[in-house]
């Protein structure tokens, strides 16, 4: 009987190591994960964008330069 409690308490203390180890590997883990995820997420906004805006943004910016242009155009003819 003696022998068992003294197994058991030296099974107790390596048990909850290995189980303290374990769970914050996996915390790490998971936090890496989200961390990671995140990072995609604001990697691609980012791309979205460009030194003048968004691709909208340059894209309305070029079409309004097309019709300026076609302006320009009209009056240097006459």
């Amino acid at each position: 009987m003696y022998a068992q409690i003294a197994i058991v308490v030296l099974i107790i203390p390596v048990a909850t190591v290995k189980l303290t180890q374990w769970y914050a590997k996996r915390c790490a883990e998971n936090s890496k994960k989200i961390v990671n995820e995140k990072l995609l997420h604001f990697q691609s906004i980012a791309n979205t964008y460009t030194d003048n805006g968004t691709p909208k943004e340059l894209q309305k910016m070029i079409e309004d330069l097309e019709d300026v242009m076609e302006e320009l155009k009209f009056l240097d003819q006459n």
